[in-house]
């Protein structure tokens, strides 16, 4: 009993240490830096066309292009806020009466617990996605309870000078729908996002979406993809295309390859023409536009912001509380 309570006075007091918490937090820094220099949460082709099919497997498979959700990250800040609450809970103990340092130093070590904890509430709770919608139709929100349908989506373009032919804003407007039901009509605009039962709506881009279908060893799947982007469709065949023209009528500048092969298949088609492969065929059916919307969900926010609020108090207690 004795050697046990000896192991767990010495586990609490390594958890405790300054010295660990030290090295949580430039661990936190570290990782952070790598989050903050690898872009994050995107697909594994968009990793491997930036960095090459070895060193996207590495850093995808290493949680390195999704640091601040990674369990690694998630137990690290955990143990960290472990270490403040000790840290915290042996400074309130030791407070003397009118002890404003010592009262600023302890609400400076609570508000970042706090800050903490939402960090950890979102890690394991946020969710965020990357829709591309084309118009007339309806997204489910994933984890929301409710659907989205794209009703419009109109750009604006500077109309003289240098940048007549660029975007000036665009808006998507959006019908609320909840068990398939209209609950509401709103529109988004870039930097001006929707907010609804605690999930926000941002207007990121657009762009145009390919259709087709793909036949595999008899197995046939439709496939959508933003013109210009590498997509995995089915099969171990990747698509890249483009529209040759303004419209589908005017055909379809491609590119095909398959995982395990070196050759790709690199040609034009015109819309609903088929294209042979060696295990099937693949044709276009279809060029529509698309909104791009990020749907983000956070409960974590408002607990760091309280947090960010404690550190404010606690700073401002500490230097000027104990002034006459």
């Amino acid at each position: 009993m004795t050697q046990n309570r000896k192991a767990g006075y010495c586990i609490i007091s390594a958890l405790a240490s300054l010295q660990f918490g030290l090295v949580l937090l430039i661990t936190i820094v570290l990782l952070s830096v790598f989050g903050t220099l690898i872009p994050q949460s995107e697909q594994l082709y968009y990793y491997q066309e930036l960095y090459g099919q070895a060193a996207a497997a590495f850093l995808y498979y290493s949680g390195l292009t999704h640091v601040f959700s990674s369990m690694l990250f998630l137990i690290i800040s955990l143990l960290l806020l472990i270490n403040l609450s000790f840290c915290t809970c042996n400074r309130f103990k030791y407070l003397k009466q009118r002890d404003w340092n010592g009262y600023g130093s302890a609400t400076l070590h609570f508000g970042l617990m706090v800050i903490i904890v939402g960090g950890l509430i979102s890690g394991f709770f946020s969710h965020s996605k990357y829709y591309e919608v084309p118009v007339q139709s309806v997204m489910a929100v994933t984890d929301s309870g409710f659907d989205l349908r794209v009703d419009d989506f109109q750009i604006d373009y500077y109309e003289n000078g240098q940048h007549q032919k660029q975007p000036r804003q665009y808006y998507t407007k959006l019908t609320i729908l909840e068990n398939e039901k209209e609950v509401g009509s709103k529109e988004i605009k870039v930097n001006h996002p929707i907010s609804y039962k605690g999930t926000k709506v941002y207007q990121t881009s657009y762009g145009w979406l390919v259709q087709g279908n793909i036949s595999v060893n008899g197995q046939q799947k439709n496939f959508s993809v933003p013109a210009g982007q590498t997509v995995e469709i089915a099969g171990n065949y990747y698509i890249k295309a483009i529209p040759a023209g303004e419209t589908a009528d005017q055909g379809f500048l491609y590119q095909l390859h398959h995982r395990e092969r070196k050759q790709p298949f690199i040609g034009r088609a015109n819309l609903n023409e088929q294209i042979n492969l060696p295990e099937g065929s693949v044709q276009f059916s279809a060029l529509k536009k698309f909104t791009g919307l990020q749907v983000k969900s956070d409960p974590g926010v408002p607990v760091v912001w309280s947090g960010f609020m404690l550190l404010t108090g606690g700073l401002f207690v500490k230097l000027y509380g104990g002034k006459k």
